[in-house]
């Protein structure tokens, strides 16, 4: 019986060790704050005197603060290290920043050419606008000066891409490793992210390192952007384009720089297709994104990765080393005084508020406009209440109207409609309101907005 006891005891213990391992670091923490502050605690209802009671309720007190810094302490670290990409961004991103003076003194990049291929590796280069200098990648890499519009292109494959969205970046470079393949897909058998998905179309892949800055105020109005403003916009394009799913999104800072910091990674699995004509089983696709808060502009790495099943891991292998070291050379710009660099560009956006609004204005009116047409076509103006709704959605627009003096907008009728409605007479608006009910949709919203034709 006795050895059965030691033996159950013996379990027990090797089980408590086994579930504080489980929890980690506050498991340990727990157990020698409870043992502790036990202690402490007999020690108060113990003693013999008020001078021995205070000392033991201080050091109880004195216990709980460490216990709550050890916690917050450990929460940083975890913090910092939850995600691949954070882990390397404390570890090579947190680094001050260059003066505009020093970025200058470095040639600028451009695209590669033969002889810059020829150049050393290591060559610290300047960011096409000045924001950033890294160092230049080694042998198997190429690097290009991109945009928006050229990026679009060869993701959709088409060469108008006006219609789509453009984004308003300071600069976009792109660092392609090895050679790109072509995958194919076969809409009876390829999954995507463990689902049967009827991809039609073949796409372009490659391994890259795409670095975009974005201006913290961005024109024509120089509006200010938060970093998760601009970091989505560059996101969300891959997320819905290409069918990724966020594996993880995290927020941090910088501890060195206190810079704010987000990272995202980004996966798309696909399997059963066809890659440069050979048949693939698995093909992993992973985007690392790490989105950094400068003084004035935001820098948006991502680094595009993929294994697939037939091909050496050494390749994946060595993109990652080789991103670890280019951004270990990556330096943000940072002006001297960024406070007055601050306030410059917002004097520079009210100086050019007029310039701006010159130039976008009409195209802005005319944007807006129809919508406010759809609004109104679903409006019931037959009340008080409807017809001062009408009024209410018109009177932004006579306004802007006024800014522009622009006599082409044709919008006459409508204004002389609200002047009399504000004189009590809201029959000419009521007509107008009328005419937009029948009025064919696809006409634009300002000949919906016009008098009846006579006769």
């Amino acid at each position: 019986m006795a050895t059965k006891a030691g033996k159950t005891k013996k379990e027990d213990r090797a089980g408590i060790i086994e579930a504080l391992g489980h929890a980690g670091p506050y498991g340990v923490l727990g157990l020698f704050s409870l043992v502790l502050e036990a202690a402490l605690l007999a020690w108060f209802v113990q003693a013999g005197g008020p001078a021995e009671r205070i000392t033991a309720g201080v050091l109880m007190v004195i216990v709980l603060i460490v216990l709550v810094g050890a916690v917050l302490f450990i929460e940083r670290l975890r913090r910092l290290a939850s995600t691949p990409a954070l882990a390397q961004a404390a570890a090579t991103l947190d680094s001050q920043g260059l003066s505009p003076a020093e970025i200058e003194s470095k040639p600028k990049l451009v695209a590669d050419t033969a002889a810059k291929k020829a150049a050393a590796p290591g060559e610290i280069i300047a960011a096409p606008d000045g924001s950033y200098v890294i160092a230049r990648p080694g042998a198997g890499w190429t690097v290009r000066q991109a945009t928006v519009e050229s990026r679009l292109q060869e993701k959709f494959g088409v060469k108008d891409v006006s219609g789509l969205p453009q984004l308003p970046i300071g600069s976009m470079i792109m660092l392609q490793f090895g050679d790109g393949f072509v995958y194919e897909p076969r809409p009876d058998r390829t999954r995507v992210n463990g689902r049967r998905i009827p991809l039609l179309l073949s796409e372009p892949l490659q391994r890259t390192v795409q670095i975009t800055t974005i201006p913290r105020r961005s024109p024509p109005f120089f509006i200010e952007r938060s970093l998760y403003d601009n970091f989505f916009m560059l996101a969300a394009a891959d997320v819905v384009g290409q069918l990724v799913s966020i594996r993880s999104l995290t927020p941090g800072k910088l501890p060195k720089t206190n810079r704010d910091l987000l990272a995202v990674e980004l996966v798309q699995e696909l399997e059963d297709l066809i890659v440069s004509g050979r048949e693939v089983e698995t093909l992993r696709i992973q985007i690392r994104g790490i989105a950094i808060r400068g003084d004035l502009f935001d820098y948006i790495i991502s680094a595009t990765n993929f294994r697939m099943s037939g091909e050496p891991e050494a390749i994946a292998d060595r993109m990652d080393e080789d991103v670890s070291a280019l951004l270990d050379s990556f330096r943000t710009l940072s002006p001297p005084d960024p406070e007055a660099a601050e306030r410059d560009q917002i004097r520079q956006a009210e100086a050019q508020f007029d310039a701006s609004f010159a130039t976008v204005g009409s195209a802005l009116f005319h944007f807006q406009i129809n919508i406010a047409a759809a609004r109104l076509r679903e409006l019931d103006y037959g009340t008080i209440e409807g017809m001062a709704r009408a009024m209410t959605i018109l009177r932004p627009f006579r306004v802007l109207a006024g800014m522009l003096k622009d006599p082409t907008l044709g919008m006459d009728a409508v204004w002389a409609a609200m002047d009399a409605a504000d004189r009590g007479d809201s029959a000419p608006l009521r007509q107008l309101l009328d005419q937009l009910k029948v009025t064919p949709e696809t006409a634009p919203a300002t000949q919906q907005l016009q008098p009846a034709a006579s006769g």
